[in-house]
């Protein structure tokens, strides 16, 4: 939830701007004040924080149904899935960050970072998937 309000400050403040776009739902970002031209962007703050939510209702829902004692690591590796994955995906729409220390021609700095997280979510989410079956499966033979 956290998450969900800073990208909704950063709306409000105009930061981390998205693409132009011709899309109905195009913000205009930019003020006379600061001398530049209002254009339809992107409101990539606000697709952000409606992943961030969605994620925080699907972690509520599972840990909801399952004991967290239950699949440890499956909550903590379902997050990295859904916050860095919907973090990769969303860069697409975001205005380049300069970076010199990653060239961006393919992927954006804030998607080349967010890989390691998914790779450990998938991880952690399939060990305490696979754990858990094997727990109830030796549970089962013994009694």
């Amino acid at each position: 939830l956290v998450a969900c309000f800073i990208r909704l400050v950063n709306f409000m403040n105009q930061e981390i701007i998205g693409i132009l776009t011709d899309l109905p739902w195009g913000v205009l970002f930019g003020h006379p004040a600061d001398q530049v031209t209002a254009v339809p962007r992107h409101p990539v703050q606000l697709y952000e924080a409606i992943a961030y939510f969605i994620t925080f209702i699907v972690l509520w829902q599972m840990w909801k149904k399952q004991p967290s004692n239950e699949k440890p690591g499956a909550l903590v590796g379902m997050m990295f899935i859904l916050i860095f994955g919907s973090r990769f995906i969303l860069e697409f729409w975001k205005n380049t960050q300069e970076s010199s220390l990653i060239d961006s021609s393919f992927l954006q700095a804030g998607q080349i970072l967010s890989i390691p997280f998914i790779l450990l979510g998938i991880f952690l989410y399939a060990k305490a998937r696979y754990c858990n079956r094997q727990l109830n499966a030796s549970l089962h033979t013994k009694f």
